[in-house]
């Protein structure tokens, strides 16, 4: 069970979203569907927070939301430097 009332979709998008981005830093675009999932979970995290009354707490959801977006954002720039290095590589003409 989730402590304080805090829905277990918002954990699992906080624990994805810390998973996605350390992922992103070494494995790059491995990264994305952990990062999909720790935005959907944290989507669903905000909205169940919403329903309940009175309002529950959001900070878990909206984290998991920010470090998606931040693996998101080191993928493409890892994708960028990984094409950026290969069209640079030396050819050899015989």
């Amino acid at each position: 069970m989730a402590a304080s009332g805090t829905p277990g979709a918002s954990i699992a998008s906080l624990i994805l979203g810390i998973l996605s981005v350390i992922l992103a830093l070494f494995c790059g675009p491995f990264s994305a569907p952990l990062a999909i999932a720790s935005g959907v979970l944290g989507v669903i995290g905000i909205n169940t927070a919403n329903k309940t009354t009175p309002p529950g707490p959001k900070g878990m959801a909206i984290a998991g939301i920010v470090l998606a977006l931040i693996s998101l954002v080191i993928m493409v720039l890892w994708l960028v430097f990984v094409m950026a290095a290969g069209s640079t590589s030396s050819t050899t003409r015989f």
